[in-house]
């Protein structure tokens, strides 16, 4: 499915008309905009990305019918691409949550405004909780956990975020082979 990148690039411009305001946690609002136009460019590669595998979804149902080893071998090298792609984004943004929370907490105390911020604090903390909020964490756990389980369910990590993309792209890849050769090999041979 294709992502839009609109909302975060409205975000990232929303910080920055109002970094004045954000002085005091100017670090954070940094890194977080660091975050974000990672989020935005990446967007572009996902989109991409899927626009590439439907073409080999085309190539296949609508025309030869066939899955050749180059069309498989293609397919497998965008999958390769999204699945670092796809890690690297989530640990990022885990490991930079904490900065997100800094600035939502600055932005939700009034104190830190005079009355004619507080609509713009207000708007940027609801903007922000949106992708980076409680919710959002949970949800990003989820995905960051699903992503470092095995087939069986079971963590091949001890920590969340624990490896670096290219461990981690090497070793899913490795662990879908084995299970290719052990499972569907197998079941083709012994229908």
């Amino acid at each position: 499915m294709k992502r839009s990148k609109k909302y975060v690039e409205e975000l990232i411009q929303l910080l920055q008309q109002n970094k004045s305001m954000l002085f005091p946690v100017q670090s954070s609002v940094n890194i977080i905009i660091n975050t974000l136009t990672i989020q935005a460019k990446n967007t572009i590669l996902f989109n991409d990305i899927y626009q590439s595998i439907l073409e080999i979804d085309n190539e296949i149902y609508d025309r030869s019918k066939t899955l050749t080893k180059e069309l498989w071998l293609r397919g497998r090298s965008l999958i390769k691409k999204y699945d670092g792609l796809i890690y690297s984004e989530f640990n990022y943004v885990f490991n930079n949550l904490h900065h997100a929370e800094k600035i939502i907490t600055y932005l939700n105390d009034e104190g830190n405004f005079i009355l004619f911020e507080r609509f713009k604090a207000k708007r940027m903390a609801k903007k922000l909780e949106k992708i980076f909020g409680k919710e959002a964490k949970a949800n990003l756990i989820k995905s960051l956990e699903g992503f470092e389980k095995d087939f069986q369910g079971n963590f091949f990590t001890k920590t969340r975020g624990e490896l670096s993309t290219d461990e981690y792209v090497q070793f899913i890849h490795q662990m879908a082979e084995n299970d290719y050769k052990r499972n569907l090999l197998r079941d083709c041979r012994n229908p």
